[in-house]
């Protein structure tokens, strides 16, 4: 069941990307780069899901949020409805193994106060090139 699920969420990744590309671009605004930077990242062997976590992970990457070109106010204040993407790609390390991480998350924005709040929500894909770090599995390489 598990693998029936996967083609559709690419099918649906494949389907948000292909509008993306080929929206007329008199009906929307300019794509723009908000931030760009490095994150660094670790973990514990806290519960996670209820199961300990084995080994210590660290992760090293860079991460960039798009402002995508569809957005729409709200009334007459400062605040409006915006999409968004988050892309990131960097090296997922343990147990003295380490492998590339990359993900891609559309998603929706609330941002008012000309950008200086905002809440948003997405979800997205991630690709692991090692998905097994010893006995810690995170389930296929997508």
């Amino acid at each position: 069941m598990r693998y029936r699920q996967r083609p559709r969420l690419l099918y649906l990744l494949l389907t948000l990307w292909l509008s993306a590309v080929f929206c007329t671009p008199s009906l929307a605004e300019d794509i723009a780069l908000l931030s760009i930077g490095p994150r660094i990242g670790f973990s514990t062997k806290t519960p996670l899901l209820g199961k300990e976590q084995k080994y210590y992970f660290h992760l090293y990457d860079v991460a960039a949020v798009i402002k995508l070109p569809w957005s729409w106010p709200l009334g007459r204040s400062t605040w409006s409805l915006e999409t968004r993407l988050i892309a990131s790609a960097g090296l997922l390390t343990a147990t003295n193994e380490s492998g590339l991480m990359m993900t891609v998350v559309p998603e929706l924005a609330l941002s008012g106060w000309e950008g200086l709040v905002t809440f948003d929500a997405g979800a997205g894909a991630g690709f692991f090139s090692n998905y097994k770090f010893g006995m810690q599995d995170f389930g296929g390489p997508v």
